[in-house]
Parts: structure tokens; sequence; C-alpha cells
């Protein structure tokens, strides 16, 4: 088996499709979107006296190490990560998957 890992690029709602669109140029056919909220530094608004939890969207993908850093970068360009507050993209090692695997001989 190769090394597998898991993106999670989380981003502003109006930047799920260009990242999806991204995702598929390069021949990334398979992920999940969630919903999120949460607070970084960056993300301190308030209104009328009341904190404002900025809504994201994760986006979750399992794939080979080279197609995850296209993945990440790919995040990275069309959801604008490197302006403060848009999001962020990590990838991480998968230790054991099931299902997907399956798949994959298919």
């Amino acid at each position: 088996m190769s090394s597998l890992k898991i993106v999670f690029s989380m981003v502003e709602p109006a930047a799920v499709d260009p990242v999806l669109d991204a995702f598929s140029e390069q021949g990334i056919t398979g992920w999940t979107v969630m919903k999120a909220r949460g607070k970084g530094s960056q993300n301190n608004h308030e209104f009328l006296g009341m904190q404002i939890e900025p809504e994201k969207e994760v986006i979750v993908t399992i794939t080979d190490e080279v197609t995850a850093l296209k993945a990440q970068e790919s995040a990275k360009e069309a959801g604008q990560l490197n302006r403060p507050g848009k999001g962020l993209s990590v990838v991480v090692d998968v230790e054991s998957a099931a299902g997907l695997l399956d798949q994959q001989d298919k």
C-alpha cells in the first residue's frame, strides 16, 4: 500500500467551488465538504457587542502523498489561504483506512 495522506482544507464558503474546480484539474475526483465555524487570531469581529464566529467549510480528501501536496497548493491558491483569516490547509498521514482501499481495487 502506498503512503496515504488526508488533506483538510478550511476555506470560506465562497471559495469551495473554486477549490473543488482546482482539485478536479489536479485529477482529484473524491472529496467531502462539511460546514464548520470557529475562531482564530485573525477573526476577532464584533457586531453590537456580540462576538461573530466566522463560518468556514472544510474540504477533506484522501490521496497519495504527491497528489496531497498538489491538493494543498490548489486549496492555497484557489482559497486565497495566503491572506489572513481566509482559512488553512493541512496534510496528515493516514495510519489506516477502510472502504477507500476496497474502492481502489475496482
